[in-house]
């Protein structure tokens, strides 16, 4: 499990929390997953709409680093070091890219600002992708295995709230103050506690194994030729493609359904307080009866959000609301269910580290695949409208239609997971009832 004494573990394991925090203001407010950032990108650099997904993808492409990055960090001695100085140069990249491309073109010409844009977020995120494995294998050394789910849903708890006041707070601003220098206010300060974020890192303790931890090429060949590890893949693979298809125009949909940045931020908002509100009774049912039936459950609710946005028109915010309370539903149980069974799925040891990497390098390239192609459905089907139920829908209804069949598909697929605990349906059934009725209340 970990060197560290009981109390150097649990005072590291309250210091990623912390982390955790931090690291939550800065993505939600700077980092391309942020609506800010693809607002900012066509709101303020002028980039066209049906393009402004691949910024988004940015943060998913460069993910395929973390496969092999295990080519650096193999040859890295103290591993805290190495992480906290790539970071730094993350978020002095990440600053960049926002401040740069105004200085760059004119007038109607965006798309050198795109570029600029684009080339400053990649080699930003090339560097988050060097440091991402490294924490994750921190984490999983220091959690024991018997308390994952929950651990797992109060980190995931604080980052939801992070994640439903940053963005409404910066969404509300750049409302009020609809200029250059009101989105960047809010992104810069993102940046700072960015900053902040790496300096909690370098005074936490980090177990040996995580320092020595290797990884290789006959390593990752051995990590997919468990059925378990393939299962897990598959499954996740077949989530992660169609969802940021769809959720990585969400900005440029909204917009032109006639939202603004204020009905962004209630519709984020309620995507964050459904996670906020399910998070911990997920986590307590997780540790009770495994992450199989989470992961089923994610898949419908995430498929039958989708659904829902298909049917979005102008004066939609209700729907909208509805909607992205579903996906925060759908989050809260992977949050929770779907790392629970990583961390299940990956080997114990010096191996760790490099199979999260695997794994979570493939997910992200998967994620940028959608939003990369998409500007190819956008341009087939240009002007083109359908009628589905009676009612009309345009090229970004129908791209989140299509989207929720392979979504919801995958709950035939995740019945296959590797699962910790084997639970007859009466018992499975009884103790979900008293997960949502006690869990909110059960600090365990």
């Amino acid at each position: 499990m970990s060197d560290l004494t009981p109390d150097a573990r649990s005072r590291a394991l309250r210091r990623f929390h912390l982390q955790i925090a931090l690291s939550g203001v800065f993505s939600s407010t700077a980092l391309a997953i942020s609506p800010l950032v693809a607002d900012y990108g066509m709101e303020i650099l002028g980039i066209d709409r049906t393009i402004i997904g691949t910024v988004v993808s940015t943060m998913y492409l460069t993910g395929m680093l973390q496969v092999f990055s295990f080519l650096f960090t193999n040859r890295v001695g103290d591993k805290r070091r190495f992480l906290v100085g790539v970071g730094v140069a993350q978020v002095v990249l990440v600053a960049a890219a926002f401040v740069v491309p105004l200085w760059v073109g004119g007038g109607a010409d965006w798309f050198p600002r795109y570029l600029t844009l684009m080339g400053l977020m990649l080699a930003g995120n090339l560097c988050l992708h060097l440091t991402r494995p490294i924490i994750w294998s921190w984490v999983g050394a220091l959690v024991p295995t018997a308390q994952r789910g929950r651990y797992l849903s109060t980190r995931f708890l604080i980052l939801s709230v992070v994640n439903l006041v940053a963005p409404w707070v910066g969404l509300q601003i750049v409302h009020r103050y609809h200029t250059a220098a009101g989105y960047l206010t809010v992104i810069l300060a993102g940046c700072a506690v960015g900053l902040v974020h790496y300096g909690v890192l370098a005074r936490t303790d980090m177990p040996q194994d995580t320092h020595e931890s290797t990884f290789s090429f006959r390593d990752l060949v051995r990590a997919f030729a468990r059925p378990t590890f393939r299962r897990y893949m598959t499954y996740v693979l077949m989530v992660e493609f169609p969802l940021h298809a769809g959720l990585s125009y969400h900005v440029a949909f909204a917009r032109e359904s006639g939202l603004n940045a204020e009905d962004m931020s209630y519709y984020w908002a309620a995507h964050h307080a459904m996670k906020v509100l399910l998070i911990r009774p997920i986590g307590w049912l997780v540790d009770r009866v495994g992450t199989r039936i989470a992961a089923c459950a994610c898949s419908f609710v995430f498929g039958t959000s989708f659904v829902l946005f298909a049917f979005l028109r102008e004066g939609g915010l209700p729907l909208a609301v509805v909607a992205w309370a579903l996906i925060g539903t759908a989050d809260a149980f992977w949050s929770v269910a779907i790392f629970s069974t990583l961390y299940h799925t990956v080997s114990d040891g010096p191996r760790r580290t490099g199979e999260l990497a695997a794994a979570q390098g493939l997910t992200v390239l998967s994620m940028a695949i959608g939003p990369l192609l998409a500007p190819m459905y956008f341009a087939a089907v240009e002007g083109s409208s359908w009628t589905v139920a009676g009612l009309t829908i345009g090229p970004f209804g129908l791209l989140y239609l299509l989207a929720s069949v392979p979504i919801l598909a995958t709950m035939f697929v995740a019945r296959g997971l590797k699962d910790t605990h084997q639970v007859r349906m009466r018992e499975l059934m009884g103790r979900l009832v008293r997960a949502l009725v006690y869990g909110p209340f059960n600090g365990r």
